[in-house]
């Protein structure tokens, strides 16, 4: 799993964010804000290394309410194929950090 999880998040720090999902917004917050939360959340957790760290309360409380947006988005937004998949793995990163 960890391995997976390193993997995984070393794909989505390379990963660009797409012009496709410029202007989309899930709850009132635009997709880059959410992205750029989620992605600090995680850095913060899993630095380069992909090994998760403990998080705070209040981080951990952050990324459970990023994470529903994430599913939100996921469900109701019109996303092309390659901005589906990047904000799944997101969505999965923060699954896997909530869960462990």
């Amino acid at each position: 799993m960890a391995d997976d999880l390193a993997s995984l998040w070393k794909e989505q720090q390379v990963a660009p964010f797409l012009q496709g999902s410029m202007g989309l917004r899930t709850g009132g917050r635009p997709l880059l804000k959410l992205d750029v939360a989620v992605g600090a959340i995680l850095t913060g957790c899993l630095r380069s290394d992909g090994i998760p760290r403990p998080l705070p309360v209040e981080k951990r409380s952050e990324l459970a309410e990023c994470r529903a947006e994430l599913e939100r988005a996921l469900a109701d937004l019109p996303l092309d194929p390659e901005s589906r998949a990047y904000f799944s793995r997101l969505e999965l990163l923060a699954a896997a950090i909530l869960k462990g």
